[in-house]
């Protein structure tokens, strides 16, 4: 088994994209890091990253979640509601929001075409400087595409991403 960096990104822009990417790898995995220039007075405590494949902005994202935030924990499932895209949240720049999130994500069987494709996120994120604004979500989401994916769009909810931010794509051989 070996796993080969194929591309990475340090967007100070509002989006990246990994494009043209091989259909040689059992397997995909992205690790992020990321923080949002968002600065505005009373914005979220965070902001949320959105991930794409192929382009695919319409609703065809299903996803399930577990999550600890502070002192809260808990799941759902999204059975039954969609979404036209695929996110977690992510630290933005505002007042005190000091930290950062780290993501990894995985995308088995992304190159198969002709069935849907499902991705397993783990993100993490610190974004105040007490222990209020840590927060863990464990997400699956599927999506209803059928075309093997050969694009990655990442997208700010706000903003653009703070220098600092980086994506990296890896390929799983087996």
């Amino acid at each position: 088994m070996a796993i080969t960096r194929l591309a990475s990104s340090e967007p100070t822009t509002a989006a990246t994209t990994f494009s043209g990417i091989s259909g040689d790898y059992k397997c995909l995995y992205v690790f992020a890091q990321t923080k949002c220039d968002e600065t505005v007075s009373g914005a979220d405590q965070n902001s949320l990253i959105y991930m794409t494949f192929n382009g695919d902005t319409a609703a065809n994202y299903y996803r399930q979640v577990m999550y600890v935030y502070h002192t809260a924990y808990g799941g759902y499932n999204g059975a039954g509601s969609t979404n036209s895209n695929i996110f977690w949240e992510s630290a933005n720049s505002y007042g005190s929001y000091a930290g950062w999130s780290a993501a990894k994500i995985s995308i088995p069987d992304y190159a198969v075409s002709g069935t849907n494709h499902a991705c397993q996120l783990e993100a993490t994120t610190i974004s105040e400087t007490s222990n209020e604004g840590i927060s863990n979500e464990f997400s699956g989401f599927a999506w209803s595409g059928t075309a093997a994916i050969t694009s990655i769009t990442f997208t700010s909810e706000h903003s653009t991403f703070t220098d600092g931010t980086q994506f990296v794509l890896y390929g799983l051989e087996v």
